[in-house]
């Protein structure tokens, strides 16, 4: 098991521009000035050499919290922690691609070309690990071996995940060509029609399904909502086949709309307690908010209660707590700004204990901003509150990056800098809505039609378009306004 810190942090009475209500100190969203500061802190960690690999794109899954590679006779306690010692040396295909979706998130809000760069070379190493029979393997070790394990449904999906990235920025016709492909093969070999769900396992390896609800929701996460966006309406029917057997899967198995529930896994009773590993607030609230995102394949009532039970998990995730507790996480620069204070609200990662694990915490911090977006008001946690905790408390202000712990276990084969460069993708969004200032995104691709052009996973108006220039290609630096959540995730 994983070291786990506990965190204990803030809050206040919700508005997506809100002060403390029972403080001193009065709290603003962060500015869009203040998300590319953190971005920039974030990136200390993943643009640096020993982050690139060897040769440039062959990423290594695993570094210490400094950045420097692991040396196996003085392993970093870090990765001690987390059990590397017997791993190091593979490089698991899940991680590689995640990492390539960190760099091309920070190419779409900075417009630094290394990034791309970078990620490009990523992609070309992805590709090297696709299997002849299609798919990914799960790991290639040392030697340039490859696993004889098989990979999870969760492992496929998120193998896809950079791909699907790289698709939506640059419009490459060989890379959305080889995604449509390995869509195809994820499904013929996970998809269940008996059970009507995707298995754990390729069905071809086991008799007795192992059910889980990342198997599910984690095809839409990492790319199936990504690449909707892309496709032509042609790609898109077969497409929203997809997505409609996940949203299915989900909202007939996986979910209760009446008690707001989320089921981790389905296998046996135990599984389906609120103490399973994956029964805590952050996949439940990841699940109700991307439920939202592919509202298209809802009924109308079902819409209704998933935004209902979006609202009622984020109140049950919020705890009060003093602001005292805060402190030992906070850099001594940033502790006069909350010694006044007071009593905040902060997120909570299980119904039983208050760890929270970073991860999750953005979940919830995203699922706070889909909320808003789609109206609901009745919201106990405020992002002007919890999104300058993650801010202040849990980015490593010396070496940069996020660890899965404030400041800690950053680079491991279970976490990457994905779900951090995604947060800061979202609330660079938000301020859109919040300060109705325009948000500027950056592309790696041009396009005569502005509505080529769509600011992430959320709807918006193209305000303007300028050419870029990037290695090798052109580019398009596009201002957006008015983001909101689309009422349809395919954009035919």
């Amino acid at each position: 098991m994983i070291l786990r810190y506990l965190y204990h942090v803030i809050l206040v009475l919700f508005a997506l521009v809100s002060t403390v209500t029972d403080a001193k100190t009065q709290l603003s969203y962060p500015t869009q000035d203040d998300w590319m500061h953190h971005t920039q802190v974030i990136s200390q960690y993943w643009m640096q050499p020993d982050a690139y690999g060897t040769p440039r794109g062959r990423f290594p899954t695993f570094r210490c919290d400094n950045g420097r590679l692991p040396s196996p006779e003085a392993l970093c306690q870090e990765l001690v922690d987390v059990r590397a010692k017997d791993k190091l040396g593979r490089r698991y295909t899940r991680m590689q691609s995640r990492q390539i979706y960190t760099y091309l998130a920070l190419f779409h809000i900075t417009g630094e070309p290394d990034a791309l760069s970078i990620a490009s070379a990523g992609v070309q190493e992805l590709l090297k690990m696709r299997l002849p029979q299609g798919g990914f393997a799960l790991y290639v070790d040392i030697n340039n071996k490859v696993s004889e394990e098989p990979a999870s449904a969760q492992d496929a999906a998120y193998a896809l995940l950079g791909l699907a990235m790289y698709d939506y920025l640059t419009r490459d016709a060989a890379v959305h060509h080889i995604l449509l492909q390995e869509i195809d093969t994820l499904f013929k070999r996970y998809y269940d029609p008996e059970n009507k769900a995707l298995n754990w396992w390729p069905r071809s390896t086991s008799s007795t399904p192992q059910r889980e609800l990342v198997a599910q929701l984690d095809q839409l996460t990492a790319y199936l909502n990504l690449v909707s966006l892309v496709s032509t309406p042609q790609e898109n029917i077969q497409l929203s086949q997809y997505r409609q057997w996940v949203v299915d899967a989900l909202i007939d198995q996986y979910v209760d709309l009446e008690q707001c529930r989320v089921f981790g896994a389905l296998h046996d009773n135990g599984t389906m307690l609120s103490e399973h590993e994956h029964s805590d607030f952050g996949h439940a609230v990841k699940t109700w908010w991307n439920l939202l995102l592919n509202r298209d394949l809802l009924t109308h009532e079902h819409q209704q209660k998933v935004q209902n039970c979006l609202a009622q998990t984020l109140n049950q995730a919020a705890r009060e707590l003093p602001v005292t507790e805060l402190m030992s996480y906070l850099p001594n620069t940033k502790r006069d700004k909350w010694a006044s204070a007071g009593t905040q609200i902060t997120w909570k990662g299980y119904h039983d204990e208050n760890y929270i694990n970073s991860w999750q915490w953005v979940e919830l911090d995203q699922g706070l901003i889909i909320a808003k977006l789609v109206g609901e008001d009745s919201l106990q946690a405020s992002l002007a509150s919890t999104t300058w905790q993650f801010l202040d408390a849990w980015v490593d202000m010396v070496h940069g990056g996020v660890g899965l712990n404030p400041h800690t276990n950053k680079q491991f084969d279970w976490l990457n800098g994905y779900h951090h460069t995604e947060h800061a993708l979202f609330g660079l969004l938000a301020t859109q809505r919040i300060y109705a200032h325009p948000v500027t995104l950056y592309f790696a691709f041009t396009s005569e039609q502005s509505d080529a052009f769509f600011p992430y996973l959320l709807g918006g108006r193209v305000v303007n378009t300028t050419p870029l220039t990037l290695p090798n290609r052109r580019g398009s630096n596009v201002v957006f306004d008015r983001i909101h959540v689309p009422k349809k995730l395919a954009h035919d």
